[in-house]
């Protein structure tokens, strides 16, 4: 982490401060979305709900029932 981004602070004060800039930083990285939609795709199901889990070995995204769906077999 940048030293900008904390102020110099003494023993006592860093783990809360740092505990907040933590939580900061996942909120920024959680706000800017990173995957599509699912790619699921059938004759019978089409999905386009969010996707939630990229899949590596399948290299696909899926929203979280498909991708339970795909991955039991």
């Amino acid at each position: 982490m940048a030293a900008r981004t904390l102020p110099s602070l003494t023993h006592s004060q860093f783990p809360q401060v740092f505990s907040e800039a933590i939580d900061q930083m996942v909120a920024r990285i959680a706000a800017m979305p990173q995957l599509g939609s699912c790619d699921f795709d059938t004759e019978f199901d089409d999905c386009h709900a969010p996707a939630v889990v990229h899949d590596l070995g399948r290299d696909q995204e899926f929203c979280m029932r498909h991708f339970l769906a795909v991955n039991r077999g």
